[in-house]
């Protein structure tokens, strides 16, 4: 698994250099994508898996999954972009200075502090989706 990670997080890491660079970012992909088969035959196997692959792609849990992945990519365009846009001079972006593009992000961090915790409530409090389902005692 760690072989995985560390080839998918390389590749990432040269994707901006594709077209200078081609192997730096083809060879850690191909590496990671061999070790993740590699990861997923060996965990079908195991008496004791380290992911249970069946609770993994289980619909409830492969739904919140995805849809945290969602969250994570526009966190990450927000977090990244918004300060590029903001501080940029006037033709390609806002021109702000620091403190102006810091408050650009204000309604999302908020939003974040906000509706974090109330959903973490509203879904605890949903019945049949506590651990007592997934894990029976």
């Amino acid at each position: 698994m760690a072989v995985t990670l560390v080839s998918f997080l390389i590749a990432i890491t040269f994707s901006g250099s594709i077209a200078t660079n081609l192997t730096a970012f083809v060879i850690p992909l191909v590496v990671g994508v061999i070790f993740l088969v590699l990861f997923l035959i060996v965990e079908k196997r195991v008496k004791s898996p380290l992911v249970n692959l069946k609770l993994v792609f289980h619909p409830v849990i492969f739904t919140g999954n995805i849809s945290m992945l969602m969250f994570g990519i526009l966190q990450y365009f927000v977090i990244t972009g918004i300060p590029q846009l903001g501080s940029a001079p006037a033709p390609s972006g806002l021109g702000l200075d620091p403190i102006h593009t810091g408050l650009l992000q204000l309604a999302f961090g908020l939003s974040m502090m906000i509706f974090g915790p109330v959903f973490g409530l509203m879904v605890a409090k949903r019945k049949g989706l506590n651990l007592k389902f997934w894990y029976p005692v």
